[in-house]
């Protein structure tokens, strides 16, 4: 919802989307990433390795940097392919992209295109995307966890997704709490270049969250009302489902939670802080 909210305010996410606004190439390259360590998004060590250099930390590098990256898939809507196909894509990496706008583009517009892609598995693979791209902004959307562990829990129970370790609630939900604090790990180092956003603040005051990304993001444009008008306020409500006696320990015994404010808003039922 966010993504599709920021695209029709003038960021481009990709060429090829999926049916969550996230950029298939990417998805191919993290995967790629993620199984290099022998990881997956959904099993991965907690100590994870990519904030530290190492030959493991290259070879990484080197998949990001090699054939499997297919930027005209990305960027096919901003100029024509050919364009785009002799550009060197290993260098298209290595520098940031600003610095090739206008080199062979048709229109030197280009050149202004703010651009990104969204992705939860980022958050394992960040430390690379930001050796490739040192300026990056980071917008993490967090949501609450007993609504992110429903839909995991519930996906693998219609569709198999994320089959074995998913077919457990309290798995759904730590694995919540793993994302999450592995990417505010980044709020100290990126200062002013990271950004939290609320998903059920988003709900419920999205002129004025929209505005806050778009200060971030530094878009100067009007604010898009018609993108707005679909957002459902009513999705700050906390859902009720909790699987089974032990998800409410699990989740009243959770820190994160707490500390996110979550615990207050599963008493109240609604997201209401300004």
């Amino acid at each position: 919802m966010i993504t599709r909210v920021l695209r029709q305010h003038g960021i481009y996410f990709g060429q090829v989307l999926d049916r969550n606004s996230e950029a298939q190439v990417f998805q191919n390259i993290n995967d790629a990433i993620l199984r290099g360590v022998g990881s997956s998004w959904k099993k991965f060590d907690s100590k994870f390795l990519f904030r530290e250099r190492g030959e493991k930390r290259n070879a990484l590098l080197h998949i990001v940097r090699s054939r499997h990256l297919f930027w005209q898939h990305f960027f096919k809507e901003l100029g024509a392919t050919g364009a785009v196909e002799r550009l060197d894509r290993v260098a298209m990496i290595k520098k940031p992209l600003k610095n090739y706008f206008g080199l062979g583009w048709p229109n030197k517009d280009m050149r202004k295109v703010v651009w990104g892609w969204k992705d939860p598995r980022n958050t394992l693979t960040l430390s690379i995307w930001l050796k490739l791209f040192p300026d990056a902004k980071i917008v993490h959307v967090i949501r609450n966890g007993i609504d992110v562990a429903n839909s995991l829990w519930l996906r693998c129970k219609k569709m198999g997704w994320g089959l074995p370790e998913c077919d457990d609630w309290a798995y759904c939900f730590r694995l919540w709490e793993l994302y999450v604090e592995e990417a505010r790990q980044y709020k100290a180092l990126l200062g002013q270049r990271y950004m939290e956003v609320r998903y059920e603040r988003f709900v419920s005051y999205p002129q004025n969250e929209v505005r806050r990304m778009m200060d971030f993001l530094n878009l100067d444009m009007p604010l898009n009302e018609a993108a707005l008008v679909s957002i459902d306020s009513t999705r700050s409500e906390i859902a009720k489902i909790l699987v089974g006696v032990d998800a409410l320990t699990v989740v009243m015994n959770s820190n994160l939670f707490e500390d996110l404010g979550y615990r207050d808003v599963l008493l109240r039922g609604r997201y209401d802080s300004k």
